[in-house]
């Protein structure tokens, strides 16, 4: 007798591919949401900076840090709530594509999306708030100097 194992592990050398397969989609998942994190944080950032001039105008008019800070990350997180719907539908059609792939889930598993949603939007939140911090500091007679 040659080869003898057990089938267990004949069992496991059969999912090998496919468990390489899904741990490569996995590291381009992690990549894909750093990504998405550092497109959000300089869109923001952005315009911010593009806003400079009128930002100093409300600190001067009388808006305070914090009314500055809900304004950005208000808009910053609408921005960020557009793409995470489109993102959100586009997910939900392409997931039968790989659903023959997926392990112990279905395409359409609802704590799936609700995780993978709830780890997005912290991410959103995240790189809304630093531009909207940096906004707040903003000096308004530099900024009423700027061009």
């Amino acid at each position: 007798m040659f080869d003898v194992d057990t089938l267990e592990h004949a069992i496991d050398l059969s999912f090998d591919s496919r468990r390489a397969v899904m741990m490569l989609l996995s590291c381009y998942a992690v990549l894909a949401l750093l990504l998405s994190a550092l497109g959000i944080y300089g869109v923001l950032a952005f315009d911010v900076s593009q806003r400079t001039r009128e930002i100093g105008v409300r600190a001067a008019i009388g808006a305070s840090r914090r009314e500055i800070i809900f304004m950005v990350m208000r808009q910053g997180l609408w921005k960020a709530g557009i793409g995470f719907s489109i993102g959100l539908v586009c997910a939900f059609l392409l997931s039968r594509l790989i659903g023959s792939l997926l392990f112990g889930i279905k395409p359409s598993d609802p704590w799936a999306y609700i995780s993978v949603s709830f780890l997005i939007l912290v991410v959103a939140f995240l790189a809304s708030y630093l531009p909207a911090r940096n906004a707040a500091r903003i000096d308004p007679l530099r900024a009423l100097r700027m061009e």
